[in-house]
């Protein structure tokens, strides 16, 4: 007798973003879509995986991103350094290595990061043809994903009452 894979025994769930695209909040859910829901609750309450699958977010918008994340990391740091986040406006912006600390120790963060919060902000499209475009159509996407996935969450637990 075989072992069971992770997604016959539950310990994985699989949610396909094709049955969910139409949620409408205002909207009674379908019987799938709040079996969906109920089972996306229990995968979280139960530390199980969950994987998003035919989200929209494809390969090729995959690799833009990272080929901005390279061009941005290769420029010299005078030029990161414009695009520096401001500390209490929202954390948007470049921040270089060993800039934070991860605890009152002082130990010290070596990743820089570039955090993108909101629309239109100050982006590097002067020196990265295309940059603001790029990031600003996949955030549409996430944004539609994030919203299906917050519908869900709510519909599940409309269901707890």
């Amino acid at each position: 007798m075989t072992k069971p894979t992770l997604v016959e025994s539950n310990e994985i769930f699989i949610i396909d973003y094709n049955k969910l695209v139409n949620i409408k909040h205002e909207i009674e859910p379908n019987n799938e879509v709040k079996k969906i829901a109920k089972d996306l609750r229990e995968a979280f309450q139960y530390k199980k995986a969950v994987f998003l699958v035919n989200h929209t977010i494809s390969k090729e918008d995959e690799n833009k991103v990272y080929s901005l994340i390279r061009k941005f990391s290769a420029l010299p740091n005078p030029i990161k350094e414009k695009y520096k986040s401001i500390i209490n406006t929202g954390y948007h912006g470049y921040t270089s290595q060993q800039s934070e600390r991860i605890n009152k120790d002082g130990l010290i963060e070596f990743k820089e990061s570039y955090n993108i919060i909101g629309y239109n902000r100050y982006l590097p499209d002067e020196e990265i043809s295309e940059f603001s475009k790029t990031i600003n159509t996949i955030t549409e996407k996430l944004l539609n994903i994030s919203n299906i996935l917050l519908q869900l969450f709510a519909i599940s637990l409309d269901s707890c009452k």
